[in-house]
């Protein structure tokens, strides 16, 4: 009698696996070309259970350390030399900063729309002879009183 296959049961990818398969990435020599087939067959070996590519790549830290060490491997088989890892911090960083710097820049043209608005303002009330003192002086408050029913109301029962 032949003995029974096991069913293989599913493990999910909890967090600490997750991260012993990024640092399995990482650890990946640049001399050999990373593939997902290489990735699967090294967590395979290490843990014992085989995930799909597709199941690793639906994680954005096993993903994004693939892409950085596939980038990594090519830049060191055009070149010869090894490539400065940054760390993901850094890039997260920069890209903090680069929208950081879109955002300046954008407030620096409003401001600079506000500025030439403000220009034309004062060269228009010039040049219809309104003095400095007339457009220093304080807004009127609206009477909000005669569009307020209750207070027409009162007003009128005095």
């Amino acid at each position: 009698m032949q003995p029974r296959k096991r069913k293989q049961t599913r493990r999910k990818l909890t967090g600490q696996r997750v991260q012993f398969i990024v640092g399995l990435i990482e650890d990946w020599p640049l001399q050999k070309i990373l593939t997902w087939e290489g990735v699967v067959a090294l967590v395979l070996k290490e843990t014992g259970h085989v995930w799909t590519r597709q199941g690793l790549q639906a994680h954005d830290d096993i993903k994004a350390a693939y892409a950085a060490k596939t980038s990594a491997c090519r830049e060191f088989h055009k070149t010869g030399k090894i490539p400065k890892n940054k760390a993901p911090t850094q890039s997260i960083w920069e890209q903090k900063v680069k929208r950081e710097q879109d955002k300046y820049s954008e407030l620096q043209k409003t401001l600079r729309w506000f500025d030439e608005r403000f220009v034309r303002h004062i060269a228009n009330a010039i040049r219809l002879g309104i003095t400095q003192e007339q457009l220093e002086e304080p807004t009127i408050a609206p009477e909000r009183g005669q569009t307020d029913p209750v207070k027409k109301n009162k007003s009128s029962r005095k």
